[in-house]
């Protein structure tokens, strides 16, 4: 078995840890790691002897008997653009998506790693290359692969799906990118971050479960970007949802003034992150609310969880509704273990992009414990409630597992919740 130790992170003085947790080492290129019944790594250095190699050769022909296979993760550390004399602050900020999301994902398959079985784990450098990421899926170790994690960004998907053979049983895993899995029609791909039409529906629903009869819905609409992505179907799946309500498309605060009618409740719903026209749809209830006694319910993007409402006195009033892909919850146990584990093997904090890659590396590890090679039959039965996420996969034959596992949050005393 060939495993080099791959990279760690960096605090200061950019010290350098390995895929073994508590073991420092340099910057090299990912290889191949098996974790065991205790969650720990079996190293192999290339200068070995033979005994050593021997022993390996038995380890990994152990592990396939047990796992029956290997999970490939594809991550775009960039290791070609490291200097081979020096590593810089760039260079580690340059990978760092890849790293906190590989030592997350380790020690979630550490988390998991409670019998006999154990996890063939090949660590793969995809450079955010699209040419490098074809011939990456036309290797060995992808055709070995029982699971694929990875690549992360949409130009590295697509380019390494074109040169991949299909397996059925074999899954490809986009664990960040929240891009449209109709961009990619890939029936094998797992969009694991809810894409934004999921984050729509999950509001729809909302809505629908706050509607009585008499109310009007009210689509803010603007050019504003998020909005246009985040709107896209609403009206159609508000009708699927309430036939008989009545919708009413405005594109400015004044033309909500106009339509607005003493006595009725309206839902008003828009995807805008722009502070301006935020500001002049509030001021426009404000004035409603308070003249004409016009109760308003408000639902948003899920980016209005970074904008400050704090100068908008009456805008908890509104019972502000939005969706969010996360529910970390800082103050739980669960979330406090996990931060003092990876502080303990990394010497820092971890990142979101940490939190995913722990909660993709226990949630795909306890299929394989489970299921084996059979995996993918059981990916839509199987739910999951992680530190960050929550996974619940729906099927198309198109494109692929979607992740409906969103959250709603609710503005209460100066933040969403």
């Amino acid at each position: 078995m060939k495993c080099t130790y791959l990279i760690g992170f960096f605090a200061a003085a950019l010290a350098i840890s390995s895929c073994a947790p508590k073991t420092r080492g340099v910057l090299r290129s990912p290889g191949q790691t098996v974790s065991n019944v205790e969650g720990k790594s079996e190293e192999a250095e290339s200068g070995r002897d033979d005994k050593t190699r021997g022993e390996n050769e038995v380890l990994t022909e152990k592990a396939k008997k047990y796992t029956g296979g290997s999970i490939a993760l594809v991550l775009p550390f960039q290791l070609d653009r490291v200097a081979s004399s020096s590593l810089s602050e760039e260079d580690v900020k340059r990978s760092a998506l890849a790293l906190d999301f590989y030592q997350g994902f380790q020690l979630g398959l550490q988390q998991v790693a409670k019998s006999d079985k154990r996890f063939e784990l090949q660590v793969l450098d995809s450079r955010d290359n699209a040419g490098h990421n074809a011939n990456l899926a036309a290797s060995q170790e992808i055709k070995d692969a029982t699971l694929i994690v990875g690549p992360v960004y949409p130009a590295e998907i697509k380019a390494f799906s074109s040169n991949r053979d299909l397996n059925a049983s074999v899954l490809q895993v986009n664990p960040l990118a929240a891009t449209m899995p109709t961009e990619f029609n890939l029936p094998n791909l797992i969009s694991v971050t809810p894409p934004i039409s999921i984050h729509m529906r999950a509001v729809s629903a909302e809505l629908a479960k706050n509607f009585h009869e008499g109310d009007v819905v009210v689509i803010y609409n603007t050019a504003n970007s998020d909005h246009q992505q985040f709107i896209q179907g609403f009206p159609a799946d508000i009708k699927e949802r309430i036939p008989q309500a009545e919708i009413v498309s405005i594109s400015s605060a004044s033309q909500l003034n106009d339509r607005l009618t003493s006595g009725v409740r309206y839902h008003v719903i828009t995807g805008t992150t722009d502070r301006n026209q935020l500001k002049s749809l509030l001021n426009v209830m404000d004035q409603k609310s308070l003249e004409e006694n016009i109760d308003f319910r408000i639902y948003g993007h899920p980016l209005w969880n970074r904008i400050d409402f704090s100068s908008y006195s009456n805008f908890t009033f509104y019972r502000p509704v939005i969706t969010s892909e996360s529910h970390l919850n800082e103050l739980s146990s669960a979330t406090r273990n996990f931060q003092s584990a990876y502080k303990s093997a990394y010497g820092i904090t971890p990142s979101d992009h940490a939190y995913k890659g722990f909660d993709s590396g226990t949630y795909f590890g306890n299929l394989l414990q489970k299921y084996g090679r059979d995996y993918a039959e059981h990916l839509t039965k199987e739910t999951f409630e992680g530190l960050y996420s929550n996974y619940k996969f729906n099927r198309n034959d198109r494109w692929g597992y979607v992740n409906f596992g969103v959250n709603l949050l609710e503005y209460r005393f100066g933040k969403f919740q």
